[in-house]
């Protein structure tokens, strides 16, 4: 069987970046004896791929998150106006966290021939090399890709359950298979200095939900991307994401860690600080942060020559005044200390989250009208149907944007949050203004 899997483009623009979810589901396609094409629509013109199509037993989207969704349906309207009938696979992070009964209000009434899983039996992602599938790829696909940032997959999953997260938590860590990793970062180190040089001017970040969770088997993950980067002559800068607590314990247990880290080429540790309040931080099941243990983490790695990150999701739905204003203070706080502070706007109604299982009228209203997806991107400014409460969405949106632009004047390390606006629940008059601002905004990476 062939599959052609699609990336649709986002709505505020061409996003270029590594497609790892196809490329490993091509992978794994291939070891299986089928074929793939991948279409990257920030790529590919649709119409100049109509031929491609036509060849296709399967057509794959690919639904990154929330506000992906609106691009895909878009994609899936225009294959079947277009008249290719074959069936649709709606795949991706949101599409796994969504309800059977969801994904029929949103892709199985919408369009004929819908396909709800895979109909082969493939092996697991931990362990396929991505490396035929990037051999694969066409020569201007991997030129776009390894010009720029991208992510290498080493591993998913996070024992803890962050309300806000909407990623693969409440499970064991799931490494790749270092044989395969070691085949794959081969391939990716040549990429590299084919497209970018010895020496490029990017940062690789990891796929790794929690760098310190697991650091036993991380150690071994970056040692081994170090030593394959380094043999093929490219001098690499990997960044990845961390808490707090495993941060400082990992730190305690292995004194001379984050100094191995940094010597293997990690740059820069994200920590998921996320407000600077003991009750949000309860109401949003993030009880393993404190104020001690997040400033005690970014030291750490600040100690280790690596530039800490402050990762700042706050402004809940019916998050106090007070919490603004301690977010706000600490923003301002970790960049005086010479970190860098990503402040972003909490949203509550996550597909796959307890509020999105518990409150059936709001998630009614996002599958009713799934545009309104698009307000679910974390940069975005709240809107009535993010933050109900009115004073409570203003006090947010204000605190938020004062945060952003606070960080844009005075940061040493700038501010690389672009916040977005809402476009669908805002009067019609404005639609356009806000839309024409969210595509100006150059992509969060």
């Amino acid at each position: 069987m062939h599959f052609v899997l699609i990336q649709p483009r986002y709505q505020w623009g061409r996003h270029i970046y590594l497609p790892n979810g196809l490329l490993s589901l091509v992978a794994r396609l291939m070891a299986a004896g089928h074929t793939a094409t991948i279409v990257d629509e920030n790529l590919d013109d649709l119409d100049s791929q109509r031929a491609v199509f036509a060849r296709a037993d399967y057509l794959g989207l690919g639904v990154l998150g929330p506000p992906y969704l609106p691009a895909a349906l878009r994609v899936a309207t225009w294959l079947r106006q277009s008249g290719y009938a074959q069936p649709l696979i709606f795949g991706g992070e949101l599409v796994n966290r969504l309800t059977a009964a969801e994904k029929q209000t949103l892709f199985v009434d919408r369009f004929s021939n819908i396909v709800t899983s895979l109909p082969v039996v493939l092996a697991s992602p931990e362990s396929v090399s991505m490396t035929p599938a990037l051999r694969a790829l066409p020569e201007y696909m991997q030129a776009a890709y390894f010009s720029r940032e991208w992510c290498l997959y080493t591993s998913q999953g996070c024992a803890f359950k962050c309300n806000p997260c909407a990623a693969s938590k409440g499970q064991v860590e799931k490494f790749r298979d270092l044989a395969v990793l070691d085949d794959e970062t081969k391939c990716l180190a040549e990429l590299v200095h084919r497209y970018a040089g010895p020496q490029p001017n990017y940062q690789v970040y990891l796929s790794s939900l929690d760098a310190c969770q697991t650091p036993k088997k991380m150690d071994p993950v970056l040692a081994l991307a170090a030593r394959n980067f380094a043999a093929a002559g490219v001098s690499m800068e990997w960044r990845c994401l961390a808490t707090a607590k495993c941060t400082v314990m990992a730190a305690q247990h292995d004194q001379e860690l984050l100094q191995r880290w940094r010597q293997y080429g990690l740059c820069c540790i994200a920590i998921g600080a996320d407000g600077d309040d003991a009750e949000d931080w309860s109401v949003q099941n993030k009880r393993h942060n404190t104020t001690e243990l997040v400033n005690q983490s970014l030291a750490l790695i600040r100690a280790a020559d690596m530039l800490p990150e402050a990762l700042m999701v706050f402004g809940f739905p019916g998050s106090s005044p007070k919490s603004l204003v301690k977010g706000f203070a600490a923003c301002a706080r970790f960049s005086y200390h010479g970190y860098r502070a990503r402040p972003y706007l909490g949203k509550a109604h996550l597909p796959g989250t307890e509020y999105w299982a518990q409150d059936k009228a709001i998630t009614n209203q996002y599958l009713a009208n799934p545009e309104t997806f698009l307000e679910i991107d974390f940069g975005s400014l709240g809107s009535s149907l993010t933050h109900a409460n009115s004073r409570q969405r203003y006090a947010a949106n204000v605190t938020y944007f004062a945060t952003v632009l606070l960080l844009k004047a005075f940061s040493y390390h700038g501010c690389p949050t672009q916040p977005l606006l809402p476009t669908v629940t805002i009067p019609r008059p404005l639609r356009p203004l806000a839309r024409a601002w969210n595509r100006l905004l150059p992509a969060d990476k």
